[in-house]
């Protein structure tokens, strides 16, 4: 990506020069150079736009597509050992790791690990950040060493512990001769595509590509390829299975939806509409004056939050209740007043400590997650109506929200209760916003009634 400048949104050019290096060995200790192949891969700090013109490079999105490299790299790598005979075990972070070396061999061919393990635990300090520190400042100076001298003492030190590394190369090479035929590795990258689609969708509704990629990747490590990830999530792209979303925001890469969540989103949206004006008001209007004087304790915008909500005709209502105005005050107030016109009131939460909060209010609760796990809370009570309070509705996941509400029977009605502004779900969607912004017919509470003092109830307000 170009970094433009100003308010201007990074240019995603999809170009980027780099230089590699390929090294052979790791930096000398104490004369001795271990056998190491790796590659440095140095970007330059420039890109070319579509106008031809050059521009730096915005960085962040190659922070974000770290792990995603990583994924492919490594899932190459053990994908053509394991071709060439090798028998793979995942090391740190996944990396692989060839079978068949003694941890003595390998820590005396890895000497310069040993020095900053050494250096460590000196320093009595650990963390990533210190091993950085701990590599620069230990490290001896580079030596020119020729091909010959470094191989001559690589196999001086494979000869004292009994030359594994060509034990290792030989039953490779007669495994790779005689190799079965391998199961079908299309088919296990659709498994590991459809184990990342799980994964990621559990707690996104919507999902970028690179996630998807580096979990199907790290699922089927070594037994399929980043081709074959990219052709199965090319098919269920093209079945429909997911969706990609038009971002209006200046990504780079593809981002994905399914149709499974857009399912949801779209059943909990209908049961909202669908019961827009069909239940009777839980006070006629011409009872409103009447309740309203008996509840002069209450401030005016809470006054107004009662009313709307009980002169309601919609079986699913919302109140948006910020932090400090009173909301234990009004969920009892409607208590009393629903519990009189015969409903049996039930509070739901998605956490215990919401669940507490109603309980405040004189209102039986549990949480949500038991009430779905159970066949229904009030089951010995079938025949009677129920009128359900969910508190913190912003917690609640689209999954949980939809087979919430498919349980109501045509007689409950229920009450949303929570904070856009505040956290969301951890599960994936967010559908307290979206049935407000789909036309729930939400009360607002956005007087702060806690704090009394004017200075300080001015300081929460900006705080707000």
């Amino acid at each position: 990506m170009a970094r433009v400048g100003g308010n201007n949104p990074a240019d995603t050019t999809g170009r980027f020069i780099v230089a590699k290096f390929e090294h052979d060995t790791a930096r000398p200790v104490d004369g001795y150079a271990a056998p190491q192949l790796h590659t440095h891969a140095v970007i330059f700090n420039v890109t070319q736009r579509e106008t031809g013109e050059y521009r730096a490079l915005q960085p962040q999105s190659l922070f974000a597509s770290q792990q995603f490299a990583t994924a492919i790299y490594q899932s190459e790598l053990t994908y053509r050992l394991r071709q060439l005979g090798y028998e793979i075990t995942a090391g740190r972070s996944g990396a692989p790791e060839i079978k068949g070396y003694t941890q003595e061999y390998l820590d005396a061919s890895s000497p310069r690990s040993q020095q900053i393990r050494e250096y460590l635990e000196r320093a009595g300090r650990n963390g990533k950040e210190t091993a950085e520190i701990a590599a620069h400042s230990t490290r001896d100076g580079k030596q020119i060493q020729s091909l010959r001298d470094a191989m001559e003492a690589h196999r001086k030190l494979a000869a004292e512990y009994g030359h594994q590394a060509d034990a290792v190369v030989r039953a490779a090479h007669d495994r790779a001769q005689h190799r079965e035929r391998t199961p079908d590795s299309h088919q296990k990258a659709r498994e590991a595509v459809s184990f990342s689609r799980d994964r990621n969708f559990e707690r996104e509704a919507v999902v970028d590509e690179r996630a998807l990629v580096r979990d199907a990747l790290r699922r089927g490590m070594g037994e399929i390829t980043f081709p074959q990830v990219r052709s199965s999530l090319a098919a269920r792209l093209a079945s429909g299975e997911f969706r990609q979303i038009d971002d209006v925001r200046d990504l780079p890469g593809r981002r994905f939806t399914t149709a499974r969540v857009i399912e949801a989103e779209r059943d909990v949206i209908y049961r909202m509409q669908e019961g827009k004006g069909q239940s009777e008001p839980l006070i006629p209007q011409q009872e409103l004056a009447a309740a309203s004087e008996q509840q002069r304790f209450l401030s005016r915008v809470q006054r107004t939050a009662v009313e709307e909500v009980l002169y309601s005709s919609d079986r699913i209502h919302g109140i948006q209740g910020y932090a400090g105005t009173g909301k234990t005050t009004v969920l009892s107030t409607l208590r009393e007043t629903i519990e009189a016109r015969g409903y049996e009131v039930y509070g739901l939460a998605p956490t215990s400590r919401a669940a507490h909060q109603l309980n405040e209010a004189g209102i039986p609760t549990g949480t949500l997650q038991g009430f779905l796990a159970a066949s229904s809370p009030c089951a010995e009570n079938g025949r009677e109506k129920h009128y359900y309070f969910i508190d913190e509705s912003s917690l609640a996941g689209t999954r949980q929200m939809c087979e919430f509400l498919s349980r109501l029977s045509p007689d409950d009605r229920v009450l949303l209760i929570g904070d856009t502004r505040q956290h969301q779900s951890v599960e994936a969607g967010r559908p307290f916003e979206q049935l407000q912004q789909a036309g729930m017919r939400t009360a607002k509470l956005d007087e702060i009634v806690r704090q009394k003092d004017p200075a300080l109830k001015s300081a929460v307000e900006m705080l707000a």
